[in-house]
């Protein structure tokens, strides 16, 4: 291999994979935000009246429009270009179809613009982020070669087929479902032209939507549901038809089935970001055998059979991969082990070979590796590698997998001195923003709820309030109980479900990082003896949770045993960077695996201070005032709402 390409450090290729990552708090939170908004203005200033001369009938425009606003939101962190083509078209075709609004109002209009600009803004932001890693490589001196000066083989540029089989099964269900809609909306028209109109008198408002109508020749009174009630005054007189089975409906409202139009919609528009990214994929491909890529030196392990591993040069024994490359190697290539091989050969490490990266070693971007014996591999799309191999000879393998770290793993706050104490849980400012949201479904989201629910027959602002509540149980189990605590005697775990579990660091043997997973790896016989056991002058031993409760732990995760090794594993979910500190916390499962064998590591050797006895007692008890709080805003939406 070549030395004359500058080496992919650890702080350089930390800061590739930092370039290429995507949150999506902070791209698809905007835009949910906007398309909120949106809704609100829309709700806010709509004033249509529906009578029986004109009735608010079937409108498909305006179910393509809803439609195409709702896809833009959900494809544009799919396609960039495709999100704003929706978002633009759906602003232009609601705008041109219906005016600024009802009343005259220009916020409609601006709200569109706004949220069109933020979707502008989320597909420039996502196409940059595409472009950085690139740029951070040739800004720190690695040089661009045409990939076929390296020997790196050039071919066709394949089209994805995953991408287009599933485009093609959105689009089957789009063409499904619009015509199970048309035909809903036929059978129902011949229905309501070939039924009885008479007058019915409105006796009552049920709810915000439902009315009860006393209807000629018909004993009590009929509920029908409506756009909304206010429009009905009690004792107001009413055109209806009556339909078969007792069914009533007011010719102020003819069945509407062009609702089916959004989700098909939203289907067609899914497949076409399909489409759109498969095309961009295949154009990158394309580009990479085309246009010099960047080149730095790094290390790798190939394993037989599995993805081959990108490592920074130099690596320490912890260091773990940067990308894995699936490269699909043949059953015969580079010594595969035989048929009759000894377990023991199967399962030796291969060493780390330093390589040649041609590319940016960085998930979904194409990279080639040579190796030094003149192999290339690739070019294939880079992906995370999910069970962060550290680099290292394999006699020490396990104490790596297990108990080995990086200072530079943790996360910058536990960097300032020895995290012997502490705890990792859901924020509380991220849990309220759960129980805000819990609370505004029951407030705001009866009239979608009822679109979709309203079959129940519970009515929109009961099924809202029963959303709600189930919303707010939902945020209790996965982001307020949830917690891991730990001391220097060892670490307290609380899940979703089951009761608190206290595992001293005795009883520990080690910790692995799975995606956003950490495993609390239990040592085979935990209370004998350690090496690095507890000294005289160390902690208190704390006798483990017996087997069978540990099998019950949910954890901020789930508990399972270790069929290889019959040991019980722990496992407790950690922050993905993808998602942010709302959904678990602010630290990654990389980051609380170093901060926990860093307290591990001084609570067996003695010089931890402070508690030495493992938070022990029953598990947290629900917060009764969230119920309090779902009753107070129920009580209101009824009363008020």
């Amino acid at each position: 291999m070549s030395t004359s390409f500058p080496p992919l450090t650890p702080t350089l290729g930390g800061r590739v994979l930092q370039a290429a990552t995507h949150p999506r708090y902070r791209t698809l939170g905007p835009v949910l935000l906007a398309l909120v908004l949106v809704g609100a203005v829309a709700v806010s200033t709509d004033g249509s009246v529906c009578t029986a001369a004109a009735p608010c009938g079937p409108d498909h425009a305006e179910a393509v429009g809803f439609g195409l606003l709702l896809a833009s939101a959900l494809v544009v962190r799919v396609s960039g270009p495709v999100g704003v083509a929706l978002g633009s078209v759906a602003t232009a075709w609601a705008l041109a179809g219906s005016g600024l609004s009802a009343t005259g109002s220009s916020l409609p209009a601006v709200s569109l613009l706004g949220y069109t600009g933020v979707l502008a803004w989320v597909a420039w932001r996502r196409h940059e982020a595409r472009r950085a890693p690139r740029a951070l490589l040739l800004e720190r001196g690695a040089p661009a070669v045409v990939p076929s000066q390296l020997g790196v083989p050039t071919g066709r540029a394949r089209w994805p087929r995953r991408l287009l089989a599933g485009a093609a099964a959105l689009l089957a269900a789009a063409v499904a479902t619009t015509w199970y809609g048309a035909g809903l909306g036929r059978e129902a028209a011949a229905a309501e032209a070939a039924a009885q109109v008479v007058v019915a008198t409105v006796a009552d408002h049920v709810d915000e939507y439902v009315i009860a109508v006393e209807v000629p020749g018909v004993a009590g009174t009929t509920e029908i549901d409506t756009f909304g009630s206010e429009q009905y005054p009690v004792g107001s007189r009413q055109q209806v038809w009556l339909l078969p089975e007792g069914d009533v409906r007011l010719l102020a409202e003819p069945y509407d089935a062009t609702v089916l139009d959004v989700p098909a919609v939203v289907a067609a528009a899914l497949a076409a970001a399909q489409v759109a990214k498969a095309v961009r994929l295949r154009r990158e491909r394309a580009a990479f055998d085309a246009e010099p890529q960047p080149v730095s030196s790094a290390l790798g392990r190939r394993i037989v059979g599995e993805d081959a591993l990108v490592y920074p040069a130099p690596s320490a024994a912890p260091t773990t991969p940067l990308v894995a490359l699936p490269t699909n190697r043949p059953a015969d290539a580079r010594g595969e082990q035989t048929d009759d091989a000894d377990e023991d050969d199967d399962e030796e490490l291969p060493p780390l070979e330093p390589v040649t990266v041609i590319g940016v070693p960085a998930p979904d971007h194409w990279v080639a590796v040579r190796w030094p014996d003149g192999t290339v591999e690739g070019p294939v799309r880079a992906e995370l590698d999910g069970l962060q191999l550290p680099a290292g000879a394999d006699e020490d393998m396990e104490e790596l997998a297990l108990r080995g770290f990086s200072p530079d793993d943790l996360a910058p706050r536990d960097r300032t001195g020895l995290v012997t104490e502490g705890r990792h849980q859901v924020p509380g400012w991220a849990q309220g923003v759960r129980v805000v949201l819990a609370l505004l479904l029951v407030v705001a989201g009866h009239p979608l709820l009822d679109l979709v629910l309203g079959w129940t027959g519970l009515g929109p602002r009961a099924v809202a309030a029963l959303a709600g509540l189930l919303a707010l149980e939902l945020t209790w189990r996965f982001a307020i109980r949830p917690r891991l605590a730990w001391d220097g005697a060892g670490v307290s775990v609380v899940g979703p479900f089951g009761p608190r579990r206290s595992v001293p660091w005795a009883a520990l043997d080690g910790a692995f990082a799975d995606g956003r997973d950490v495993h609390l790896v239990l040592a085979e016989e935990p209370d004998g003896p350690r090496p690095d056991g507890p000294t005289p002058d160390g902690p208190t031993p704390v006798a483990p949770a017996p087997a069978d409760d540990l099998d019950e732990v949910g954890g901020p995760g789930a508990d399972h045993d270790d069929e290889e090794d019959f040991r019980e594993v722990v496992t407790v979910v950690a922050a993905d960077p993808r998602k942010g500190p709302l959904h678990a916390g602010w630290r990654t499962a990389a980051q609380l695996r170093a901060v926990l064998l860093s307290a591990r590591r001084y609570g067996t050797t003695g010089a931890a201070h402070g508690h030495v006895s493992v938070t022990t007692g029953p598990a947290p008890r629900r917060p009764w005032a969230l119920l309090v709080l779902w009753v107070l805003v129920v009580s209101g939406t009824f009363l008020y709402g």
